[in-house]
């Protein structure tokens, strides 16, 4: 690690740490995975120190600041980790700024370093091709590339907006070969793809967020159809965060507030799940209150 040029998370938008693990650590991991309890691998200090590491380097060399791991999950090809070309949609919903959010993505089972990877449209490679398209997609989330009767589109669910893209998507690509205990390091910006789903690869995905990062309650009301069908889904997170501005009184706060008071009221009233209906409501009425009132 003493050789990484931090920078490339900057001009590049990912680093590709080889051996970022050991081999005693992979296979700690690949036992965790088959127990019951996934979310072991939080208990594991080593894991947690070297990627504590990652952090210290990164909040020094770049403009990247995190401070709070949100989660973990494990991704597996043959369970369905497929995924097209995109910006992430979750992270960007509820922390509303992906200049400071990381993903750590960890190949821990993986049998072919030519197969079933992540590919990548990094930064210089966009600003050699589309030099607007970088600066208007810098830091943000929730959007999609589709390709269809031969020309790229951007689909963006956050606006519900869609723009034909001047430029072949196809050009830009580039998929590092990860082996197992690699570490593939990603600013929440990347566009991002699984490579193919040809070998039974599984991978560690954990995420770390910047607790200063500012929530606005216009934003986060705001309205796209993938967003709400998101939110709706993931409620138990999403109602929660809501409850807090509504409860503070507050028409923005940041990420680390919105986690405290959320703490709080899990001690108060336990953990709720509102249902669909009464959380679409209570989200429809914030969303007017921002248009029309003090918000």
């Amino acid at each position: 690690m003493t050789e990484t040029n931090w920078t490339d998370l900057e001009t590049r938008g990912f680093i590709h740490i080889p051996r970022f693990l050991s081999e005693d650590e992979v296979t700690s991991l690949q036992r965790i995975y088959e127990s019951s309890n996934k979310n072991d691998w939080m208990g594991r200090e080593t894991i947690k120190e070297k990627c504590s590491a990652i952090v210290a380097a990164v909040t020094k060399e770049t403009s990247t600041q995190v401070d709070f791991v949100m989660g973990g999950a494990y991704f597996s090809a043959k369970s369905g980790a497929n995924f097209g070309w995109h910006q992430d949609h979750e992270s960007y919903y509820y922390t509303q700024d992906h200049l400071n959010y990381l993903n750590f993505y960890i190949p821990i089972i993986k049998p072919a370093r030519e197969s079933t990877n992540v590919s990548l449209l990094p930064f210089d490679r966009m600003r050699q091709y589309s030099p607007e398209f970088l600066v208007s997609r810098r830091g943000l989330g929730a959007a999609r590339l589709r390709k269809y009767f031969n020309k790229w589109f951007l689909i963006d669910d956050w606006s519900n907006g869609i723009r034909v893209l001047s430029f072949d998507v196809e050009k830009m690509v580039e998929t590092p070969l990860l082996a197992e205990g690699d570490l593939l390091l990603l600013r929440g910006d990347m566009f991002h793809c699984t490579q193919d789903t040809e070998t039974h690869r599984v991978s560690l995905s954990i995420r770390m967020l910047n607790t200063q990062s500012i929530l606005s309650l216009k934003k986060f009301t705001h309205f796209s159809f993938v967003k709400v069908y998101m939110m709706a889904r993931r409620r138990g997170l999403f109602d929660n965060i809501l409850r807090c501005f509504i409860d503070a009184g507050k028409s923005q706060m940041t990420v680390g507030e919105a986690f405290q008071l959320m703490e709080v009221r899990k001690k108060q009233s336990g953990v709720t799940k509102s249902s669909v209906p009464a959380f679409l409501f209570r989200l429809g009425k914030c969303w007017l209150r921002c248009r029309w009132s003090r918000y």
